[in-house]
């Protein structure tokens, strides 16, 4: 078995400490901007001198500072919404199950998601399940931008068919390390196991092919589509309003211009067809996709 040194690990960061995130704590900072302060937890990055191995995975210590006040303010909660005289038994068992469910959720998605990558497989161990793909059959590890909040790049990995398939806390809000010199790290293993009659697949090629020339998905600038269908509903509500044209309950504007319509069909339609727009001009200009 080589050393490890031998494919360009080295031997001093054998161990190294990183910090990483979860779906849940992802999800907290979406809905709460000030959650970011102290949002990322210890994960441990390993690699062995007698085989190639590295483990992407949340230890979820620090998170129980956020979890345990959780848990005590919602039975809290639980307890003072039961003590109401007219409200159903049913009610706050009901709460105290989605509550139950909600942290059940936080706890799984901190302990159990992971990236392994070890002699034969990359291995990703997500919320519902394991995927185990074959070093052979792995086509591509490349590096996407995500355009959330803030803005965040992740590893990917595509396999024979061209799936593609996140790798979960390889990504630069996770690592202290560089990601790109994480993922070298993971390409020089892939490289080295997926043996010398290794071909790119045609169905994956085309995928990767697609994916750098289009990074930001279709459906997501069809959200931008919708977000200024909404802006132009609001300003058209204000106009029409404005103008007593909702003044005739069975007039043109208060049937079909209904501020209903402006704020909800006008942002679905938007979103709809700046979508549908963008797909179908990307698959003219990329026949192979």
């Amino acid at each position: 078995m080589r050393k490890a040194a031998s494919i360009g690990f080295d031997p001093p960061t054998l161990s190294a400490l990183t910090r990483g995130q979860t779906p849940f704590l992802d999800l907290m900072t979406h809905l709460l901007p000030a959650f970011r302060v102290e949002r990322r937890q210890d994960t441990v990055v390993t690699v062995t001198n007698t085989q190639f191995r590295r483990v992407y995975r949340n230890s979820g210590h620090e998170v129980w500072f956020v979890l345990v006040p959780a848990m005590l303010v919602g039975v809290l909660l639980v307890v003072r919404f039961a003590s109401y005289d007219d409200v159903p038994v049913i009610a706050p068992i009901g709460v105290a199950l989605v509550f139950a469910a909600v942290v059940g959720y936080a706890i799984r998605s901190v302990y159990r998601t992971a990236t392994i990558a070890d002699d034969a497989h990359v291995t990703i161990v997500g919320l519902t399940g394991t995927r185990q793909i074959a070093w052979r059959d792995v086509q591509g590890i490349e590096i996407e931008l995500r355009r959330t909040r803030p803005p965040m790049q992740v590893a990917v990995v595509y396999d024979a068919a061209g799936g593609k398939r996140d790798l979960p806390h390889v990504n630069d809000h996770s690592l202290v390390t560089a990601l790109p010199a994480e993922v070298d790290q993971l390409r020089r293993i892939w490289e080295l196991r997926r043996g010398a009659d290794w071909k790119l697949a045609a169905p994956a090629a085309a995928q990767i092919a697609y994916d750098r020339r289009y990074p930001t998905p279709a459906w997501a600038i069809g959200l931008v589509g919708g977000f200024a269908g909404l802006v132009v509903g609001v300003a058209l509500f204000f106009i029409l309003l404005a103008s007593s044209a909702y003044a005739d309950s069975d007039g043109f504007a208060s049937t079909y211009l209904s501020p209903f319509v402006l704020s909800g069909g006008l942002p679905v339609a938007g979103a709809v067809l700046t979508g549908v727009a963008v797909a179908v001009r990307r698959r003219r200009d990329h026949p192979s996709r």
